[in-house]
């Protein structure tokens, strides 16, 4: 977290005009191979992955699917001394800045500036280690009083953690999950405190020197902590201590701000925001030194040629580095300007290469970090899109015979504009998927997936004709669009399942809606019963 002062005459800006130089920004696409957690389930549909070839004639042939990393920070739209912050909150998204949504929206304009940095009114969010929740600080229940809270990666189940007088912000769950280490102001000044996930309410201070200490970092074996230290104004220096307290041991000792460290997944190597010579206005740069020494590490000759430097051919400086678990990609925000003001997220090879923006929701985006996607309930369904902000969906009836068409009543309310809405998918699966129908909005299509090859049919427009595919069949004849309301459209589908998919436990039923703004959600719509005739 570094100093950040925004100033208003240059925030005040639409997140979309930001002149970001063209030469620092490149298109992020990556995903890595995980053991797949849906391993067992249908896992090839449009519901769960951006794959190759395209929803009309199938995935590319040999195509496996992957699970995708993520990033969550904070981002506002205004910051300044006269204003606070506007319109903002904490934000996840894959790593290329798709499927982008928001999980918290700020309660309060208020946000704090001071010499150990800036907190939004949501901020600091961090992953836990099996990626399921994100930490994070807010002032929502008093806007001059920032507490520790907890949520699922896909913004449910928001709990408050800290309830104490002062600030306590920047917390990191630790590498094991039991223990979480933060920053209070319960004990006089700032400090580095740690206590049981299960109970913040009694925690140990780790730091107990006059100075304000800030940004703890766990080290990968849970041992030590890594921090930064106030030492005078614009003074840092990062420090690691053992989790006790004990052996605290000086890091960096340059003039200027040395901060915001991470370790590496070895626990040998810091990344941290620097200062040094030669400096890069209005923040330093990234740097990578050894743990125990500060000695700068040389990652690559062309980017850190004497200093280990892996931003310094970025104008106007770079800023908190979080590197991936795997220790191959960074995230770090930099301002967009040389003087201070509105901030971009980037994230970069772990050798300094391949810096690429990703696109923030406004003008304000900070303290970024990365960690991957995770399917918990194994239904094909990643936990970070089992809700959005696309709108609420409704289904019903809930149960149909098969062998006999019956009419299903698919509903979707927009937070806007349903016509805002640009394709919704519906996928009706238990162990595997045994019919997904996808609907285009704009040209009021309807087409068919088969779920033997999971290739999709031409569409056909509501009205006329009929579809088939597996043992799905559409009778668009009766099929139409209700617009109940300018929030709320209605789908009819005149569905006829064939007698092999009845069964006495139900379907679960998916819906994935995307919308022009290229939002996108994932919903469970809970269950479809197929009931058998008798006989059948």
């Amino acid at each position: 977290m570094g100093v950040l002062v925004l100033l208003g005459g240059l925030i005040a800006l639409a997140g979309g005009a930001l002149a970001i130089h063209k030469e620092e920004i490149a298109d992020l696409a990556t995903v890595e191979r995980l053991p797949p957690p849906c391993e067992g389930v249908q896992c090839s549909s449009p519901l769960l992955d951006d794959r190759p070839g395209d929803h009309h004639h199938g995935p590319a042939p040999g195509f496996v699917p992957t699970l995708p990393r993520l990033i969550t920070w904070a981002s506002g739209v205004d910051v300044n001394f006269l204003n606070g912050v506007n319109d903002g909150g904490i934000y996840i998204s894959r790593e290329d800045g798709t499927q982008q949504r928001q999980l918290t929206e700020f309660a309060n304009f208020n946000r704090e500036l001071d010499d150990h940095g800036l907190n939004l009114p949501d901020d600091h969010p961090s992953f836990s280690p099996d990626n399921r929740r994100i930490i994070f600080a807010s002032n929502r229940d008093d806007k001059n009083n920032w507490e520790i809270w907890i949520m699922n990666v896909n913004g449910s189940g928001q709990e408050k953690l800290t309830d104490s007088p002062g600030l306590d912000t920047e917390p990191v769950i630790s590498p094991d999950g039991s223990q979480v280490a933060w920053v209070s102001e319960r004990f006089g000044g700032l400090d580095v405190v740690r206590a049981p996930l299960d109970d913040l309410s009694d925690p140990i201070q780790v730091t107990t020197s006059s100075a304000q200490e800030i940004e703890p970092a766990w080290r990968p074996d849970g041992q030590r902590l890594a921090f930064s230290r106030l030492l005078a104004p614009e003074e840092k220096d990062v420090f690691t201590v053992n989790v006790d307290g004990s052996d605290e041991h000086r890091v960096t000792s340059t003039p200027g701000e040395d901060h915001d460290a991470t370790y590496s997944p070895g626990g040998d190597q810091l990344l941290i925001t620097s200062q040094r010579a030669p400096f890069s206005s209005p923040f330093g740069n990234i740097y990578r030194i050894d743990a125990e020494t500060g000695a700068p590490i040389i990652e690559n000759d062309l980017i850190a040629p004497l200093d280990g430097d892996l931003t310094g051919d970025l104008a106007n400086g770079a800023v908190d580095p979080f590197i991936s678990r795997d220790g191959s990609k960074i995230a770090f925000f930099k301002s967009v300007f040389p003087v201070l003001g509105p901030t971009a997220l980037f994230v970069m090879d772990a050798n300094g290469f391949s810096k690429r923006h990703i696109p923030g929701h406004g003008s304000v985006n900070v303290h970024p970090a990365i960690g991957r996607a995770v399917d918990t309930d194994r239904d094909g369904t990643l936990d970070y899109l089992e809700s959005g902000t696309v709108g609420t969906a409704g289904l019903r009836p809930r149960a149909v015979p098969a062998g006999h068409a019956r009419k299903l009543r698919f509903s979707w309310r927009h937070p806007r504009a349903w016509s805002r809405l640009d394709t919704i998918y519906l996928r009706v699966a238990r162990r595997r998927t045994v019919a997904s129908l996808q609907y285009s909005v704009r040209d009021r299509s309807l087409s068919l997936q088969d779920p033997s090859t999971g290739y999709w049919g031409l569409g056909r427009r509501l009205g006329g004709g009929r579809l088939e595919a597996g043992p799905l069949r559409v009778d668009l004849r009766r099929s139409r669009l209700v617009k109940r309301s300018k929030r709320t459209m209605v789908l009819v589908v005149a569905a006829r399942f064939a007698s092999g998919v009845c069964a006495p436990r139900p379907y679960r039923v998916v819906v994935k809606a995307l919308d022009r703004d290229a939002s996108s959600q994932e919903e469970k719509l809970g269950k479809l019963r197929i009931r058998c005739r008798a006989g059948a």
